[in-house]
């Protein structure tokens, strides 16, 4: 197997326990928790930044700021600017937008674009 393949391959198995990658797309197992990064974040409050979440829970873009509460136990963003999805669920599928302003004023960006499946194990998910 040639090394970009066996690369591609651990992304692919790391992406279906629900690890965080940036600015791309992300394939999580329905009813585990998933967490996406805000980059740029500062780690420590008070923070500038937004998540825009439109999914298949959402009729538009949803907005969730550190400072907002919770989305009905769907997400919440986390003291280090992650946002946290508890269970991801099918209608989780969607596209999450992170941005952050630093302190010293520079904007940030992140984007993900989020599938959700049941994989029983990792021969059933074609692994």
């Amino acid at each position: 197997m040639a090394a970009g393949a066996v690369v591609g391959a651990w992304m692919l198995v790391l992406s279906l326990w629900g690890t965080v990658m940036g600015d791309q797309n992300i394939t999580a197992r329905i009813g585990k928790p998933l967490v996406l990064n805000c980059k740029g974040a500062p780690k420590k409050p008070p923070q500038q930044l937004e998540w825009k979440l439109n999914t298949g829970r959402t009729e538009a873009w949803k907005v969730l700021s550190p400072q907002g509460d919770p989305w009905d136990s769907v997400a919440r963003v986390l003291p280090n600017g992650s946002l946290l999805l508890p269970a991801v669920g099918i209608q989780d599928e969607g596209t999450f937008r992170c941005r952050a302003t630093s302190r010293s004023g520079k904007e940030t960006k992140s984007n993900y674009r989020v599938r959700v499946y049941r994989c029983e194990n990792l021969q059933s998910c074609g692994l």
